[in-house]
């Protein structure tokens, strides 16, 4: 009997305008977490185009993004109902936020430098709702 059951990707929607930073996050992402695939934007502008056609499972927004911030962005994607309960983690924060999971709004904010271990845990949390 051939097991049936098949194991969703979850789509990571990471906007950085570092592209270095960008590429390293992806690959610690595809290194520590194979049932995740990490698209990678550099800009708002793109996030907002790529997000008409793909609902990711997380975003994960660089703080530091060059025409905006990344919680500008968030508050802008949560205005768009489909975004309202999607996963966000914002990375390089300048200051210490209340990582916040109650209820629809799942937001943690990781300031630098980021350490590798604890991104993933975030994403995973983050990723299963708990």
């Amino acid at each position: 009997m051939q097991n049936s059951y098949k194991t969703r990707i979850k789509v990571l929607l990471l906007v950085v305008s570092d592209k270095e930073l960008g590429d390293h996050l992806v690959q610690i992402i595809q290194r520590g977490a194979s049932s995740y695939f990490a698209l990678l934007v550099e800009n708002s502008q793109q996030a907002l185009e790529v997000t008409k056609d793909i609902k990711p499972d997380l975003l994960l927004l660089d703080y530091g993004l060059q025409e905006t911030n990344g919680v500008i962005l968030y508050q802008h994607l949560q205005a768009v109902n489909e975004f309202r309960g999607t996963a966000v983690l914002i990375i390089n924060t300048p200051i210490l936020h209340e990582n916040r999971l109650h209820g629809k709004r799942k937001v943690f904010y990781l300031m630098s430098p980021l350490e590798q271990d604890e991104l993933l845990s975030s994403i995973e949390m983050l990723v299963a709702g708990l």
